[in-house]
């Protein structure tokens, strides 16, 4: 099965093409050979990048027979860059559709890169949600390289959630890097997992797609939307001055 994954979620985005779970091209913003950055930020470079990884491994989009992205949390824009690119393919080549919660993928990689290591069972998944925030939730391992969501998704104070770890758990996101040392300093009971798996790869989005459409699942290209879990920062401000 010949797969295009997308994950805009972050500031850098990334794609990569697979056969089933093979990896048969990755690239990450910055470093597409023959795209030149662009002043109007990620997003227009999203589109490029995919028609160069399809050349680069001679595919067409309609080759494609899944499509994979992450819905959120993350970036406002990077979601709806990537999943309004992910429908459109779907809808004009007739592609099944998947699309992928960003903490699951952060946790599944920390699981899987970690596997055979004691006590990686549960982990607990952050991203960055400014304003001194971070989108957390916590994951446990299923038999089928699968994660599962243990309990809902909070928009948590950075220092609340460090309070409220528990002991033993594994953490990992983008949203550590701000909080090694204060881990480092006071929560020696919980288990960091390594620096690589703090960031989504695409691969990882591909690969969790390609389980979750042979278990069954496909997402309506016409429904879906994205997951930001909370108002942009012009919509909470639109119904401040509404309120007034």
């Amino acid at each position: 099965m010949r797969i295009l994954a997308i994950d805009a979620s972050a500031k850098e985005f990334s794609v990569a093409l697979l056969k089933n779970k093979k990896l048969v091209f990755t690239e990450v913003e910055g470093y597409f050979v023959g795209l030149k950055p662009s002043k109007r930020g990620s997003a227009s470079l999203l589109i490029p990048a995919i028609r160069y990884g399809l050349e680069t491994v001679n595919w067409r989009p309609a080759d494609l027979e899944l499509l994979a992205v992450t819905i959120g949390p993350g970036s406002f824009t990077g979601l709806r860059v990537g999943v309004v690119t992910a429908k459109s393919l779907a809808y004009v080549h007739q592609t099944p559709l998947v699309a992928v919660n960003t903490l699951e993928v952060l946790a599944a990689q920390a699981i899987q890169g970690l596997e055979g290591k004691p006590d990686i069972h549960r982990v607990n998944a952050v991203i960055n949600a400014q304003r001194q925030q971070l989108f957390s939730a916590r994951f446990s391992a299923t038999a089928d390289d699968l994660v599962k969501q243990v309990g809902s998704t909070e928009i948590v104070d950075r220092d609340s959630w460090v309070e409220n770890l528990e002991t033993g758990e594994t953490v990992t996101g983008n949203g550590l890097r701000p909080l090694v040392e204060q881990l480092e300093s006071e929560r020696q009971d919980i288990v960091v997992a390594p620096r690589e798996f703090w960031d989504v790869s695409a691969a990882a989005v591909g690969r969790i797609a390609l389980t979750h459409f042979r278990n069954g699942r496909q997402d309506d290209p016409w429904s879906l939307v994205p997951e930001y879990y909370r108002p942009s920062a012009a919509e909470e401000k639109a119904n401040l001055n509404f309120g007034d």
